[in-house]
């Protein structure tokens, strides 16, 4: 669990430093002990917020008046925080119902207050499950899609006794072996991404969800957070699939993964050659499905695909992708252009039919 913590608060996101996350345990499993010995291993300043103990001020949300304007004063604990620290929102499901708002800007937009975050800064929810919240109240449909969703593993005696050592004086924050980061590679994961929602629409959106991760484009943007941190850090199958199933649920998440297994190579590889791929005629869906992300990749490579494409014998399945790379200017044509166009006018005629 520590590894899937350091990938989340370590990958640069267009929110700041780090995934949105909420990670949720019994009480007495290490939540908090973990957050505070990993922030002193990883030697980032950390600032530990309980909302339901410390009250609306302590997110910046009760506004003042000062010379005939009204303004919200910045908590204290904002000094604390630095460029680089951690943020870590305890107990956010005993949060009252009338701060959740600032909780979420807090969370989300690293704002608190009239405070903004430095982009090195990151945020983390930890939670008891409502059962074992005292005056604790489910999440909303619109928080949980906006993070990713994950159940606290104590992990093994070893992590725990860190964690217990961590509490102890003269620990110097040695213990956790946190590998650093490859490359980001954003681009192969929102190709994924894509290349999965192309050939399953029906997961792209679910109906919302209380308390629960659910599919939406803006949880699948997560997932391709997730899918970089994941390859950056070097996670294993098991805790690549948690984070996937954190952001969109298990059934949208397993069909994900059984389609990454069993289904098409990157886009990139069948482009450039290093891929085996080839069109199959009895499997027009899948034909479609590369089509598309190839004209969706802004490839000039992509005009002789969907020709071979056509020429395997789908030539109505490429319609859409060549449709959308001549209204795309940024791809240029090339001499396979003219030759698809002539093929494809009985194709459309018959359409027309």
């Amino acid at each position: 669990m520590i590894h899937i913590l350091h990938a989340l608060l370590s990958t640069p996101t267009p929110w700041g430093m780090g995934i949105p996350c909420i990670f949720t345990g019994p009480p007495g499993t290490g939540k908090t002990s973990t957050i505070r010995a990993y922030a002193k291993a990883i030697q980032r300043p950390l600032e530990l917020i309980s909302p339901g103990e410390r009250g609306e001020a302590v997110l910046g949300a009760i506004p003042a008046v000062r010379e005939g304007r009204v303004y919200y004063p910045v908590p204290d604990w904002t000094d604390h925080v630095g460029t680089n620290g951690i943020i870590c929102l305890d107990e956010a499901r005993t949060a009252p119902l009338v701060i959740r708002p600032a909780l979420l800007g807090l969370l989300l937009d690293r704002r608190c207050g009239g405070w903004q975050a430095e982009r090195g800064v990151s945020v983390v929810a930890f939670s008891n499950s409502t059962d074992d919240s005292p005056n604790g109240a489910p999440l909303e449909a619109a928080v949980t899609n906006r993070l990713v969703n994950l159940q606290w593993d104590s992990g093994s005696l070893e992590t725990a006794l860190t964690n217990m050592r961590s509490f102890l004086p003269g620990w110097d924050g040695v213990g956790y072996d946190l590998a650093s980061p490859t490359a980001f590679d954003f681009d192969r994961a929102h190709r994924m991404v894509g290349n999965f929602l192309r050939k399953h629409p029906d997961c792209r959106q679910e109906k919302p969800r209380l308390d629960a991760p659910w599919a939406s484009d803006r949880s699948w943007t997560l997932v391709a957070c997730c899918l970089a941190a994941a390859k950056a850090f070097n996670l294993n199958d098991t805790d690549r699939q948690s984070l996937i199933d954190g952001c969109v649920g298990v059934q949208a998440g397993s069909k994900f993964q059984v389609a990454q297994t069993s289904e098409l190579p990157d886009i990139q590889e069948i482009l450039s050659g290093t891929s085996n791929w080839k069109a199959d005629p009895s499997r027009p869906d899948e034909a479609k499905a590369v089509a598309d992300a190839a004209a969706a990749s802004g490839d000039k490579r992509a005009w002789r695909l969907i020709r071979d494409i056509m020429g395997a014998g789908n030539p109505d399945v490429i319609v859409p992708a060549f449709k959308e790379m001549l209204q795309n200017q940024k791809i240029e044509t090339d001499e396979f252009t003219k030759e698809i166009a002539l093929r494809l006018v009985p194709v459309v005629e018959g359409r027309k039919k």
